[in-house]
């Protein structure tokens, strides 16, 4: 197994990086998590306490990055050799 990189531009149908892998920076401290559906309709990590989204999702199904905390967003698969 291998972790590749997915490319990533705000605008992109959430579905692509649900369960993926993520590294990024909130308010500046680095963190690390699976993203998953929170009860929001948002993309959460488990590590974050509370209601803190880390992908919001817009009514056509895109995710924008929470830009007011989150920077550095990098998203990651697990792919066979």
């Amino acid at each position: 197994m291998a972790l590749k990189e997915l490319p990533y531009q705000d605008g992109i149908n959430w579905k692509e990086f649900e369960g993926k892998s993520a590294i990024f920076k909130w308010n500046g401290k680095p963190m690390a998590g699976t993203l998953y559906l929170d009860g929001f309709s948002n993309l959460a990590v488990r590590e974050l306490s509370g209601y803190m989204p880390v992908l919001y999702i817009w009514p056509d199904d895109t995710s924008h990055v929470n830009v007011e905390r989150v920077t550095d967003f990098h998203v990651f698969e697990f792919v066979e050799d």
